[in-house]
């Protein structure tokens, strides 16, 4: 029922709050209607799980659907849009008050109430972070990551991209301890795991192809890692080698590129360790089973792993990522993709009036993506930020405003994708080598 319009100018959370909202209107939707869950809906549209709890936090805000704890979400009773919120949030604070009379009664103190309450923070608020620090790498007397700083809460997923040789799969190893930094430090709950080698045991990296693996049939692996990981889950392994269609009593030496990629998947998710860094997992997989493989990735961010996946295929990463990490000259930009994922540029597409104002746009604020005869789609961005000078600022403060002024025949905004972006940050000669 619910699509996601790849050319849409609203955010993927907007685009599934207007539908929902238009189904009811359409009377597709009825009072009591269960709604898909969270993790459900994440699974078949292929987007970020924090995506939809988004628009159903929006959508319960706005009293269109009411989340009872166990059961699911439901389409809620006009009567009871405006002040829904405002009342459970009430009832949730009574609950708690006579909980604080009870443990006073029963002699607990103030200090033990804080720590539990900080406790259990910490396990639904995802404090068991993992988190670099001014992580610095050298191969072969080449800096390869310097001033590495970023941190991973549970169930997040995060898009690594770079150009090829920029340090990705050094990045991947060395969060997951296999390699060790040359300064700073990789931790997990607070815990460095080049350290502690057992808070190694959260941290899983799936490499694009396994040869510590040959000579190893993929039931054996799973005896292997079972022996490795201590909640390692064989179930959960086998049925997903059965939706894969994976024979496992093959030695995986034999295996194609794309049923490693699709093995590798399976043993790391079944772990059940926190966070889970694959590299490159979709690269040499069929549309089906890369369908397949993104629904169990995203099933098991919305049961709380973390993922860390690096890709070239961006429109994939467009829809899953909650968090963009971008690695250029060894350091990382990180883009959370909640807000407004890219407020430093604008997209358009563009008709001058008379000649194009080629010095204009050779200029570092602009880039020209494609021109198909007097059309150009365009790239703008500066320091003050061009979506400013949409919400009212001055026309001089941006490109956007110096390209409005010039009373262009066509001037149409287009939605923002994570290429683009890739484009301008990344755009010029390879950093392979």
């Amino acid at each position: 029922m619910i699509q996601i319009h790849e050319r849409s100018l609203l955010p993927i959370f907007e685009q599934i709050v207007s539908q929902v909202k238009e189904l009811i209107a359409k009377g597709a939707l009825v009072e009591g209607d269960k709604i898909p869950s969270v993790r459900e809906l994440s699974a078949t549209l292929l987007v970020n799980h924090n995506t939809v709890a988004k628009a159903y936090q929006e959508l319960e805000r706005q009293g269109v659907i009411l989340s009872i704890r166990g059961k699911g979400a439901y389409v809620a009773k006009a009567a009871e849009s405006p002040g829904m919120l405002t009342e459970r949030l009430r009832e949730l604070k009574e609950r708690l008050r006579l909980l604080v009379v009870e443990a006073h009664h029963l002699g607990i103190g103030e200090s033990q109430l804080k720590a539990w309450i900080e406790e259990e923070t910490a396990r639904y608020g995802g404090k068991c972070m993992l988190t670099a620090r001014n992580l610095r790498k050298t191969i072969e007397r080449k800096p390869v990551l310097h001033h590495i700083d970023f941190s991973l809460a549970p169930g997040q997923v995060a898009g690594l991209i770079g150009r090829n040789g920029s340090g990705k799969t050094t990045l991947l190893k060395t969060l997951a301890g296999i390699l060790t930094p040359d300064e700073g430090e990789v931790s997990c709950g607070g815990m460095p795991i080049h350290a502690h080698p057992e808070a190694k045991r959260e941290v899983v990296f799936i490499p694009d192809s396994p040869e510590a693996l040959y000579g190893y049939t993929a039931y054996g692996c799973a005896d292997l890692y079972g022996m490795i990981y201590p909640r390692f889950d064989k179930t959960f392994f086998l049925e997903a080698m059965k939706r894969f269609g994976l024979p496992v009593g093959k030695n995986i030496k034999h295996f194609s590129k794309g049923m490693k990629m699709l093995l590798g998947t399976a043993l790391g998710l079944a772990t059940r360790a926190g966070f889970v860094l694959l590299d490159e997992p979709t690269n040499g997989i069929d549309a089906i089973a890369k369908k397949q493989m993104l629904t169990l990735l995203m099933e098991a961010a919305a049961d709380g792993t973390a993922l860390v996946i690096s890709s070239h295929m961006l429109d994939e990463l467009e829809r899953i990522a909650d968090m963009v990490l971008l690695l250029k000259d060894g350091t990382i930009e990180v883009h959370d993709r909640n807000g407004d994922a890219y407020p430093e540029l604008v997209k358009v597409q563009v008709v001058f009036r008379g000649d194009a104002p080629e010095e204009w746009l050779s200029s570092p604020r602009v880039k020209v993506l494609e021109r198909v005869g007097k059309v150009y789609t365009l790239l703008l961005g500066n320091e003050a930020g061009p979506r400013a000078f949409l919400a009212g600022a001055e026309p001089q403060a941006s490109a956007y405003g110096e390209l409005e002024a010039m009373e262009p025949l066509l001037l149409e905004p287009l939605p923002l994708k994570l290429e683009d972006m890739f484009e301008w940050k990344l755009g010029g000669p390879t950093n392979a080598g």
